[in-house]
């Protein structure tokens, strides 16, 4: 199962660096999403064999939940492409439909759950979440009017989108809060690669929440949608640098990459490498406001993808070096 989601990853890649969403992009996706609809399967078909009450269990199955309902917007995608009715509005829709229940649903609640288990597993202690949980999960769908709020809302639902982000940010607070409480049990304990990754990842999610609740703002939400650069910002923040920062972190923390000297240099670089893609692509999207455009910046964004990628090959060869482990 692993291995056909890995080459439908594969084929996306290239197909959508290629030629966008094409026929070809839209059949993968597809196929893709058909795949983690199996994993949901397997998730509740297996709920006997999986303790319930082991921290993170809900926030998985929400996350798999989500990233189903995401799938939505693919279909709706597929549609379009195969009966050729185009319709710039649904297709917009669409695309920030699937983008939003992959974001703050799948990512988010995937990332937020194997971070309550790596404290389970790795220090023995639990997070109150009941009410992060509640307020995250009942939030998710309403929050997606942020998305759309460039197809004026009528009034009631724009003021339903802003209580619920209002909620959504209260769960957050609410979580970080009982993280920050634990911080005396693990901290000490932590790597240093650890802590970084932990601080760089935190406060990127820190960083998107407070833009999403800016975003409720007319006026700014209709600037950064009508932007392309700010858009591409934005993604980045969540994929490159919250979710996959902190995933790597945890696979750090848990020892399932190897904390040696190398992979400390390259995980070093890529955070510097994600730092100038974000200030970058940041720079680009303040001078779009005004239409100008920056001498040489493609060629910047460039540089910082292969140093991106140049950190990705030492993080992977260096769990092939024999080096003495740094604690």
């Amino acid at each position: 199962m692993i291995h056909i989601q890995l080459l439908l990853s594969c084929g996306m890649l290239i197909s959508f660096a290629t030629s966008g969403y094409n026929l070809l992009s839209i059949v993968l996706s597809t196929a893709s999403v058909l795949v983690s609809y199996t994993y949901l399967y397997l998730f509740t078909g297996h709920r006997k064999m999986i303790n319930p009450e082991v921290p993170g269990y809900k926030w998985y199955l929400m996350a798999l939940i989500f990233q189903a309902i995401s799938s939505v917007g693919t279909f709706v995608l597929a549609y379009m492409m195969a009966t050729h009715s185009f319709h710039q509005h649904t297709y917009l829709a669409s695309v920030y439909f699937f983008l939003h229940f992959q974001y703050n649903g799948w990512f988010l609640f995937g990332i937020i759950g194997s971070t309550l288990y790596f404290f389970y597993s790795q220090f023995k202690v639990t997070v109150s979440d009941h009410r992060a949980f509640l307020l995250l999960s009942i939030s998710v769908f309403p929050a997606f009017g942020l998305s759309i709020l460039w197809m004026d809302l009528p009034a009631y639902l724009y003021l339903t989108v802003i209580a619920f982000v209002i909620l959504q940010s209260i769960g957050i607070i609410l979580l970080l809060l009982s993280f920050w409480n634990l911080k005396p049990i693990i901290l000490p304990k932590l790597p240093p690669i650890v802590k970084w990754g932990s601080i760089f990842g935190g406060s990127a999610y820190g960083i998107k929440f407070a833009m999403q609740l800016a975003s409720v703002i007319p006026a700014l939400s209709h600037l950064a949608f009508g932007f392309r650069p700010v858009v591409i910002a934005y993604l980045h923040l969540v994929l490159l640098a919250a979710t996959s920062v902190i995933l790597l972190t945890l696979l750090l923390g848990q020892n399932w990459l190897k904390n040696n000297q190398w992979t400390i240099s390259g995980f070093a670089v890529l955070l510097l490498g994600i730092f100038l893609n974000e200030a970058g692509l940041g720079a680009q999207g303040i001078a779009s406001f005004d239409y100008i455009v920056i001498p040489g910046i493609n060629l910047y964004l460039f540089a910082v993808s292969c140093l991106i990628l140049l950190s990705l090959i030492i993080i992977n060869l260096a769990q092939y070096i024999k080096t003495q482990s740094k604690s």
